[in-house]
């Protein structure tokens, strides 16, 4: 699991920060559960080595994103990434979840989306120097 935490945000404003970072990357959002937003996309053919069998079809990258309140200034965003055969049958569908070494591609998916939150004077100030 990946996860950011964003300060002074509506829940409004970082979904809307969610949905440009994950289009520009190709996912497609889909019908997740009432408390998670759902994007996904065609697997690479590695992934379809790794995670698919020879049955069962294409494997898709499918991306669960929660939102949960902190205290009112704070809001952590996680998500979980997957590998799904059969993506577009709920009856056959089989998740598995993706390996640990995926979860540097799913951190760095977050933190586009932090960036997209900065105003547009913080884009623009230098890096902090530690």
């Amino acid at each position: 699991m990946a996860s950011i935490v964003v300060t002074n945000q509506s829940s409004e404003q970082i979904e809307g920060a969610i949905q440009v970072v994950f289009k520009i990357h190709t996912y497609e959002e889909t019908k997740g559960e009432e408390d998670e937003v759902v994007f996904q996309k065609p697997g690479s053919f590695m992934n379809g080595m790794i995670y698919g069998d020879w049955y069962s079809g294409g494997v898709w990258e499918r991306i669960k994103i929660y939102q949960r309140e902190l205290d009112p200034a704070r809001t952590v965003v996680e998500c979980d990434g997957y590998m799904v055969q059969e993506h577009d049958d709920p009856m056959f569908q089989k998740e598995k979840r993706q390996y640990k070494t995926k979860k540097g591609h799913l951190q760095k998916l977050l933190e586009e989306v932090a960036g997209e939150l900065k105003t547009p004077t913080d884009k623009a100030s230098p890096p902090r120097s530690q």
